[in-house]
């Protein structure tokens, strides 16, 4: 028969430590020494962690977790082993804790407390890097040369300053590259080899490609919190060469979130459009 193990009963004993745990908020695994004492399956259902500068996970209007008498500041985490014990089985258990998703990186001395019984523990919370861009798509209209405005909310779901300093743009590229250019590929030079065929086709894709030193892009400098949301402002100067009456698309790379642009030229350079617009759509 199986049975879940109460904390600070007989059935099921705590290992000495030091326990282990690692990874990114809010989902954090380790493991913890048990040792199955009874002669019936159990299951410990959860144990509690606590350490300075770790609270729980918290979802919208969650409250927190704190054993009683204790005061703010002194809130534990639980933790919940995955799996079932054998009879008088002794094993390192695989066993998970959710912190705050905001948790700043770093080592974090830390107590397993199993009813009476504690141990010592280390918790490693790494890095997570994570974005959320509104829009994440730009569509606009414009003249070659012209120098387009928008702005984009960037929120930062991650545990560590973000700065717009590290976005990166990719090269504009014509829309539908590839099939225009393996037609003119194959029209021009298909019946002169494939190596002559190869060579256009090359050419082609390289005619169709703008390299992002041509295209001007500035974006505001902003230093973003864990947990906080800023509107960022866009500015893309196009390249006064770009062919009339095409479409072009490219990316913002904000560290793992990327910001589509695509680009419908409706017209030629003009100074008429050398100063910023702020485009709509």
């Amino acid at each position: 028969m199986d049975r879940g193990a109460e904390p600070g009963g007989e059935s099921c004993r705590l290992g000495p430590g030091p326990f282990f745990f690692s990874g990114r908020p809010p989902f954090i695994r380790g493991t913890v020494s048990l040792q199955n004492r009874s002669d019936e399956r159990v299951r410990v259902r959860s144990m509690m962690l606590g350490a300075a500068g770790l609270t729980p996970y918290r979802g919208r209007g969650a409250g927190l977790t704190r054993e009683p008498g204790k005061a703010a500041g002194a809130d534990l985490l639980e933790v919940r082993p995955f799996r079932q014990m054998d009879p008088l089985e002794q094993a390192s258990v695989p066993a998970f804790v959710r912190i705050d998703r905001f948790t700043p990186p770093g080592e974090y001395e830390a107590q397993v407390r199993f009813g009476d019984q504690h141990a010592q523990a280390v918790v490693f919370v790494q890095e997570s890097h994570r974005l959320e861009l509104v829009p994440d798509r730009i569509t606009v209209s414009a003249a070659a040369g012209e120098t387009i405005v928008r702005r984009v909310a960037i929120t930062n779901e991650g545990n560590v300053p973000f700065s717009t300093r590290r976005a990166a743009l990719a090269p504009l590229e014509a829309l539908g590259t590839l099939h225009r250019s393996l037609a003119i590929a194959l029209t021009e030079a298909g019946h002169e080899g494939h190596v002559k065929f190869l060579d256009r086709f090359i050419k082609e894709l390289a005619d169709n490609e703008v390299p992002p030193a041509k295209v001007k892009v500035e974006i505001q400098d902003q230093e973003i919190a864990p947990g906080e949301t800023k509107l960022v402002e866009l500015s893309i100067r196009l390249p006064a060469d770009l062919k009339r009456r095409r479409g072009y698309t490219s990316w913002i790379d904000f560290r793992d979130k990327r910001l589509a642009v695509e680009v419908n030229v409706e017209g030629p350079a003009d100074q008429a459009h050398a100063r910023p617009r702020r485009a709509a759509g």
